[in-house]
């Protein structure tokens, strides 16, 4: 893989880096209403991932109280390389993991609709929650969190 870069969305420009991987990933199976719920700018960190010069992934980051932040859409480029997938996830995620310890959040809260998903948080140290999945446009979300210090996240070389 070339050089992926993830940061913190910091422009108009990048923002719209975030909403083209988006549209690119969840509009062709997925109404406009579902993907864009109107929360983008309330109170929320947009991280972007770059490969060279090319958004391949973004999340968001939903501030939800003092020490809980809420982590959703993320999404992939349909046509990032399967081999690069894996990479590009653990990237994001450890970015995200490490800018939430930093910004003294120690609780991090989600929903997964794929099982392949369920699995690829629960090795990063979340759990599922036990509570009722989130019936969403014929989907069910299970919710899952993460309780995270400074002993929970992985060792990451990008910068916040």
């Amino acid at each position: 893989m070339s050089k992926l870069d993830v940061i913190v969305v910091s422009s108009l420009d990048e923002w719209v880096q975030c909403q083209h991987v988006r549209s690119s990933a969840f509009l062709p199976t997925e109404p406009y209403s579902e993907e864009f719920d109107g929360r983008d700018f309330e109170l929320v960190t947009h991280i972007l991932a770059i490969q060279n010069t090319v958004p391949v992934a973004c999340m968001r980051l939903r501030y939800t109280c003092a020490n809980t932040i809420h982590g959703g859409r993320l999404a992939l480029m349909p046509n990032l390389e399967p081999r690069n997938r894996l990479k590009t996830l653990n990237a994001i995620a450890t970015f995200a993991d490490n800018y939430c310890m930093k910004m003294g959040f120690t609780r991090i809260l989600g929903e997964v609709a794929d099982q392949r998903l369920i699995k690829f948080w629960i090795r990063r140290g979340f759990r599922l929650t036990g509570d009722q999945p989130i019936e969403f446009g014929n989907r069910q979300f299970w919710p899952i969190e993460k309780h995270i210090n400074s002993a929970s996240v992985l060792n990451n070389t990008n910068r916040i």
